[in-house]
């Protein structure tokens, strides 16, 4: 086995060294960059707001999807306010709105003082259909 002794000059030690800073100096460049580019995009991905409760939608009641079938189910029968009956007629969302505005509906079906109780010479509503009527009223007697 034979070993060679290669004398390197200066001049080629210095270029090594050099290549090698410079080189050294690029990756601690480009690393730098690369850090800063990830900071950037997690941060701006970061989700520092709660997501808002959803808002509950309001339903209203209304004529068509409630009322009505308690008015014609109980109120707009054969000899009651039927179209026409001399102490007004409940058929029809125009009529049960008319009726409902006057203030005199609500108390009826409710049997308070001071009010015909409705229906006539017949058990009282449910509270179910009471409050489906008291809904309507107080949600603003809508049609639909």
């Amino acid at each position: 086995m034979t070993i060679r002794i290669v004398r390197i000059s200066d001049t080629k030690i210095y270029l090594y060294i050099h290549t090698y800073i410079k080189a050294m100096k690029n990756i601690k460049l480009l690393s730098l960059l690369i850090f800063a580019i990830s900071v950037i995009t997690f941060s701006s991905c970061s989700d520092d707001d709660p997501d808002p409760e959803p808002t509950p939608v309001e339903t209203k009641t209304t004529y068509d999807g409630a009322a009505k079938a308690v008015i014609d189910g109980n109120c707009a029968t054969s000899g009651c306010h039927t179209s026409g009956a001399m102490i007004g007629s409940l058929e029809g969302y125009a009529d049960a709105n008319t009726f409902a505005g006057y203030g005199r509906m609500l108390g009826a079906v409710k049997h308070e003082m001071g009010y015909s109780p409705m229906p006539k010479n017949s058990a009282k509503l449910s509270d179910t259909d009471i409050a489906t009527l008291e809904s309507w009223i107080n949600d603003g007697l809508l049609e639909k």
